[in-house]
């Protein structure tokens, strides 16, 4: 029996997952998240920082999914080495899962320029990302979000929903 593992429970890999359950009921499939949480939709991270939305409503599988589907999920234990020669997968918490095919869904990290003050920044990222600013955010006067991406725009409008004055910093290039 093909043993697929995906690293990476977000967007990506929860949505491949169940493509390719849909697709070949026979297949082993053990998904790895590095977070303790069930897959939510990070786009819609500004509604919940700005209060229209709560937690379980960005979420994409149910809990139930996984043991219907007959997928195994894996959260909170984070794939820390690939070994390519044996070819495993090895958990931050020394669990050892085989693989015949190897998918990485990791996403991407926030970045956090090395400029003073930074020691106080929240990244803007994750679920727990999000109640960390929500809580920073209820004994603030006004707020400061540096990137004018995707997702420091999203940040500033979810803040400023919350009612607090935001000033948004972005780089402009030519």
């Amino acid at each position: 029996m093909m043993r697929l593992v995906v690293v990476g429970n977000g967007m990506a890999g929860s949505r491949l997952v169940s493509e390719v359950r849909d697709r070949d009921p026979h297949i082993k499939i053990t998904v790895f998240g590095a977070e303790s949480r069930q897959p939510y939709n990070r786009v819609l991270l500004s509604n919940v920082l700005a209060g229209s939305s709560r937690p379980e409503q960005v979420r994409l599988i149910d809990s139930t999914w996984y043991g219907a589907h007959r997928v195994e999920a894996a959260f909170g234990d984070a794939v820390a080495h690939i070994d390519r020669e044996t070819r495993h997968v090895v958990t931050e918490g020394g669990r050892r899962e085989p693989y015949d095919l190897l998918v990485l869904a990791t996403g991407s990290d926030a970045i956090v320029p090395p400029i003073p003050g930074v020691e106080r920044a929240i990244p803007f990222r994750t679920l727990d990302d999000c109640e960390r600013i929500i809580e920073a955010a209820q004994q603030a006067r006004n707020a400061v979000v540096v990137g004018g991406g995707l997702l420091g725009i999203e940040a500033a409008r979810g803040l400023a929903g919350r009612g607090l004055p935001v000033t948004l910093l972005a780089r402009v290039t030519n």
